[in-house]
């Protein structure tokens, strides 16, 4: 049922392409976005794949910026690691 419901949706090509710029004008935007929205909510394959890749990237450059943060905050704060 779910299936039929999503084949007759309205498209909206451009409701898409706006998405995709807000993140890419406003990347920070991408963890609000992400908890809404799925690639496979895109009806092109090519937002589809552009989603995907943004949601792949936004997870490496957290994991990247956490890990340097974290250096960062032991190197800061060595007093901190033996109470």
């Amino acid at each position: 049922m779910n299936e039929e419901l999503g084949r007759r949706l309205p498209v909206s090509i451009e409701s898409e392409q706006a998405v995709l710029g807000s993140i890419l004008i406003r990347p920070d935007s991408f963890e609000e976005i992400a908890g809404l929205l799925d690639s496979e909510d895109f009806s092109l394959d090519e937002h589809k794949k552009i989603y995907a890749t943004m949601r792949s990237m936004s997870e490496m450059v957290y994991s990247r910026l956490f890990r340097v943060r974290l250096s960062s905050w032991f190197i800061s704060a060595p007093e901190s690691l033996t109470r």
